[in-house]
């Protein structure tokens, strides 16, 4: 009976996958905010909704685009979550805590190669802003621009943000004419960018789970790494700028490259598995297999269920020797503590000879 009520939690499982996707678009300087640190903001989004959150590469007009799956019910909740998240940001400092009904916008333009002298080194600047003049502050991003200009949004009490457009506009004009409590060395460190190219299929490396890895490099070397779009690859290359002081870029460099020379000798492993023990490796919303990646360090990928040979799937387990051989052992653990669950609810009534003590594989002599 025990083998069945498992059994009854699979297929429970099974029927309550995603049926419905959806997108969300946000803006591209709100990304780091919704996945949060290690990806623990993203995380907290899904689980408050029940639906999967997938941050991509994509933009449209300027937008990052964010993939949602799950039931309908769901996805307009993480929606909702994720709308709140990146709008109250803005809105939050110790003099402001929400928007208010008369709050005024302010819209005005500055030069494109002074949006990294208001934003500072990782947003330093542009919270700083916030902090002082209690309003929000939105810089447009660089592929807005038009005719070399970016827009400004400020939103708060009139007083306010017209305080925070003069903080904005004497911070440019101090630094056009050199002058401004280091004003100026700190509009050129920050404006110092350096492009290097990686092999398009290290993007996912890179960036890392939710982000991790891609976060790890910048909080150890101090620069900014952004990661060009996939429709941009040439010859098999994607083209990653580096932004910050020149000697923080350099070490950001040293960082990627050390990174796409590790993985240059990493191998494929592929391994099948029953159709019935997918859910079992992947997990709730992902986590086992999220845990088996961190685990290990190398990828797992399963293919769809809609993919299945003969009742079987593919895994593909990519990374070095050693990360694939420990993947594939968690992998072949789980699967083989299950099969002995199996084994133990049955054995009474109706042992199998032919299967192997690891149940999620077919038996060779059988087949």
């Amino acid at each position: 009976m025990a083998r069945g009520r498992e059994q009854a939690v699979v297929e429970e499982g099974v029927a309550a996958a995603p049926s419905a996707k959806d997108k969300i678009t946000v803006p591209t300087n709100k990304v780091g905010k919704i996945i949060g640190r290690r990806g623990a903001m993203i995380r907290e989004l899904q689980d408050k909704s029940g639906a999967t959150i997938d941050v991509t590469d994509a933009t449209e007009g300027g937008m990052t685009v964010v993939q949602l799956s799950g039931t309908l019910e769901t996805i307009k909740k993480a929606k909702s979550l994720i709308a709140r998240t990146y709008q109250d940001e803005a809105q939050r400092s110790p003099q402001k805590t929400g928007p208010n009904e008369g709050d005024s916008t302010i819209e005005f333009e500055i030069p494109e190669d002074k949006c990294g002298l208001v934003i500072g080194s990782r947003g330093s600047k542009i919270r700083e802003i916030q902090q002082d003049t209690g309003v929000g502050v939105n810089v447009g991003s660089r592929d807005t621009a038009v005719q070399g200009l970016i827009k400004v949004t400020l939103t708060g009490e009139a007083e306010r943000c017209e305080n925070a457009q003069k903080v904005i506009m004497d911070l440019i004009s101090d630094s056009d004419v050199g002058g401004g409590a280091g004003g100026f060395e700190e509009a050129k460190e920050a404006q110092f960018s350096t492009t290097m190219s990686i092999p398009a299929d290290m993007t996912r490396k890179l960036i890392g789970p939710q982000g991790a890895t891609i976060r790890d490099i910048q909080d150890k070397t101090g620069a900014q790494v952004d990661v060009a779009r996939r429709n941009t690859v040439v010859n098999g290359e994607i083209v990653v700028t580096l932004t910050g002081a020149e000697d923080c870029c350099d070490s950001a460099k040293d960082a990627i490259k050390a990174l796409v020379e590790e993985s240059t000798g990493s191998e494929q492993v592929m391994m099948w598995i029953e159709e019935s023990m997918c859910g079992l490796i992947i997990g709730s919303r992902g986590s086992k297999i999220r845990s088996i990646q961190d685990n290990s360090g190398a990828n797992v990928k399963i293919d769809k269920r809609n993919e299945a040979r003969d009742g079987k799937v593919q895994v593909t387990i990519t990374g070095n020797e050693a990360q694939c051989a420990d993947a594939k052992t968690e992998i072949e653990d789980i699967i083989s503590e299950s099969g002995n669950k199996e084994s133990g609810d049955r054995s009474s009534e109706n042992p199998s000879p032919n299967m192997s003590s690891r149940s999620g594989f077919l038996n060779p002599s059988v087949v």
